[in-house]
């Protein structure tokens, strides 16, 4: 069998895995582990690939050790600093184990390309595009209602532009029936409105919280909130994924377009 194949099979199983837990993360913030259990037979292929395509000391083999080693800092710093949820830990870790170097040949005369191609980094780097496309929908959403929200009569000058691209105005009946996808990024306390650093925010039962407000008699469900909106970054994960399969690092595919062009 051709060590072709191999990188073939490993991708394959990487976007079949990424793409049954970004189905999960999109519709229910959760990721079952044993979703993350078919990442085995990709690291099976990936490391059939990389012994018979370039073996030990090749630039495939530096490749896969480099995309190894990035995706264990970035499961290991979103674990330590609580950065992301357990399911983006589990895909830095499947990433770097399973996704197969095949564009490691690509630019192998120019080091940053070649590092910028390494598997983990040209997978963050294409999800990015969907993150972007994530945080303009919630702005397009605020440009609408942000206003509709009285937190955002506290928010002035370059704070506000934080809020308004991490967070969201919606409903209290939308949290209800949606809690899994945002948190509350302000805290009632009587008649007070206190907002909460959207870089320290973290995940609470946002029910209880509301629950609370609505039995006190300071908020009703058709009052608005602002929140943060939990970002799928799983599913941005497997956009990621498809344009490495395709394409490698997008970045990288469009500066060769507009150079070729130029």
């Amino acid at each position: 069998m051709g060590c072709g194949l191999w990188g073939l099979l490993g991708l394959v199983v990487v976007c079949v895995v990424f793409g049954v837990g970004g189905v999960f993360d999109f519709l229910w913030r959760v990721v079952p582990d044993w979703v993350w259990a078919g990442c085995v037979p990709g690291v099976v292929f990936t490391v059939l690939y990389v012994l018979s395509c370039g073996g030990l000391g090749s630039l495939v083999f530096f490749s896969y050790v480099s995309s190894l080693v990035v995706g264990l800092v970035f499961a290991l710093l979103c674990y330590l600093f609580d950065l992301t949820g357990g399911a983006d830990v589990k895909g830095f870790l499947c990433l770097g184990l399973a996704c197969p170097p095949v564009y490691s040949e690509t630019l192998s005369r120019n080091v940053l390309f070649t590092v910028l191609n390494v598997p983990t980094v040209a997978v963050v780097c294409n999800s990015a595009v969907a993150v972007l496309a994530y945080a303009a929908y919630i702005v397009l959403i605020n440009v609408r209602k942000f206003r509709l929200c009285p937190e955002s009569e506290k928010i002035r000058g370059l704070r506000k532009i934080l809020y308004m691209v991490s967070t969201v105005c919606v409903p209290v009946r939308e949290i209800l029936k949606r809690p899994h996808k945002y948190a509350l990024a302000s805290v009632r306390i009587g008649d007070m409105l206190i907002l909460r650093p959207v870089t320290r925010i973290v995940y609470r039962d946002p029910v209880e919280e509301l629950k609370k407000y609505m039995e006190a008699g300071v908020l009703g469900e058709n009052d608005h909130v602002l929140a943060i909106y939990y970002i799928p970054y799983v599913t941005c994960m497997f956009i990621g994924v498809l344009i490495y399969a395709l394409t490698g690092n997008i970045f990288l595919t469009m500066y060769q377009l507009l150079k070729s062009l130029l």
